[in-house]
């Protein structure tokens, strides 16, 4: 088995690319979504993501994937060289954990 069958870092969350908030109205939309738990949001390579931190329901007691040999493509084609654990261990330039946070870098860097 490959080194990551049991680590699963990468299967604890799921991020999606959103548009980069051009208005009050747009951001307002980010923060809102901050003020819920288990969500973050982070910008990487000028690129804005929301970021769900949720665990995939195949990983196994023991942190393995139960589906290793049957999962989706994109596990497939991840690159272990990109993993939290081999490579760096940050993968966003900026992180926004709360809402506070966000509203602070908007007034900042937008208004």
């Amino acid at each position: 088995m490959p080194e990551c069958f049991r680590c699963s870092r990468c299967c604890h969350n799921v991020s999606i690319e959103v548009d980069e908030p051009e208005t009050d109205s747009e951001i307002d939309e980010y923060i809102w979504m901050l003020l819920h738990k288990n969500i973050r949001v982070y910008i990487n390579d000028e690129k804005w993501y929301v970021e769900f931190i949720t665990p995939c329901r195949m990983i196994g007691s023991g942190g393995e994937c139960t589906i290793y040999e049957k999962r989706p493509d994109l596990c497939r084609e991840y690159d272990p060289e990109n993993c939290l654990r081999n490579g760096e261990l940050e993968f966003y330039d900026v992180l926004f954990e709360d809402a506070k946070s966000l509203k602070r870098y908007w007034m900042e860097n937008y208004e």
